[in-house]
């Protein structure tokens, strides 16, 4: 397999079709929609990195989070803390996801989406639901016990008892006369 060099790898990138705009140090427009920039710790906000990184299913999230590891953006969604979702997806639980998950004192920000798309977040919320509740039905289905002859009633029959626990068994029978 060929290596090949930073400029060639930067070429094949696929086109950016975001517009990001600045409007000042706190309003942020996101292909027309309306963002404002609740906190940018040591200047992680770019408006080129944020262009070619952005999703437009980061539309749904009440809040978008931003953290740059290795020299790349990475983008990650949370809903307000109102919201019945996973406590991992509230914004109350973003400490969690920066100790847990991002390089220890990594630039990051957090975007308040003004303008959520609200029927997107509705049916993901509704489908996430759903997947709870089929799986919390789902109950495991307890196997019945052979019932045996008690061992009085059993006849002709020498069982060998294995020394470790998951050894075989076997049975030896006499043969009737």
């Amino acid at each position: 397999m060929n290596k090949k060099t930073n400029e060639e790898l930067a070429e094949m990138r696929r086109p950016v079709v975001n517009r990001v705009v600045q409007v000042n140090t706190d309003e942020v427009l996101i292909n027309d929609h309306e963002y404002r920039l609740e906190k940018n710790y040591r200047d992680a906000f770019d408006e080129e990195l944020m262009a070619e990184r952005f999703v437009g299913l980061l539309s749904r999230y009440d809040f978008i989070v931003g953290d740059i590891g290795s020299g790349q953006l990475r983008l990650k969604g949370f809903f307000a803390d109102e919201e019945k979702v996973p406590n991992e997806l509230k914004i109350s639980r973003f400490e969690d996801y920066l100790f847990e998950i991002c390089s220890f004192g990594c630039p990051y920000f957090i975007l308040r989406n003004m303008q959520v798309n609200e029927r997107s977040k509705r049916r993901w919320i509704k489908e996430w639901h759903r997947a709870e509740t089929k799986h919390k039905a789902k109950r495991p289905v307890s196997k019945k016990a052979k019932s045996r002859k008690p061992v009085a009633k059993r006849r002709n029959e020498v069982v060998g008892t294995g020394k470790k626990k998951r050894q075989k068994t076997f049975k030896i029978r006499e043969k009737k006369k």
